[in-house]
């Protein structure tokens, strides 16, 4: 094993119902990202989108008490994966209907 790379765990014991573990001193730092960097959005920041956008669709207007089994999606106004960030800016409401049949499209 080279120097750079990480150092496995060495398991030793004596007794097998006990097993000690030993971790190397060179811990790598988890690199944490920003709420707007992820991609799930956290339900307190859906249910405020959903408050805003009146429970319903905005590009069709449909909503679950006018469509029974109705479900509702978060969606990215910019794509994340085109850099769009989640914030609650680039959020709206869209039904299943309007959100999957958009796909990763957005327009300029």
């Amino acid at each position: 094993m080279n120097k750079d790379s990480a150092e496995e765990p060495t398991v030793q014991s004596s007794d097998k119902s006990s097993p000690q573990v030993e971790f190397s001193s060179q811990v790598t730092p988890i690199e944490k990202k920003k709420p707007e960097d992820r991609r799930d959005i956290p339900r307190g920041l859906r249910f405020k989108v959903m408050h805003r956008d009146h429970f319903k669709c905005i590009l069709c207007g449909d909503n679950p008490p006018a469509t029974p089994g109705l479900v509702l999606h978060i969606d990215h106004i910019v794509p994340w994966s085109k850099g769009g960030k989640t914030e609650i800016e680039n959020l709206r409401t869209l039904c299943a209907a309007c959100n999957l049949g958009r796909g990763n499209r957005y327009n300029d």
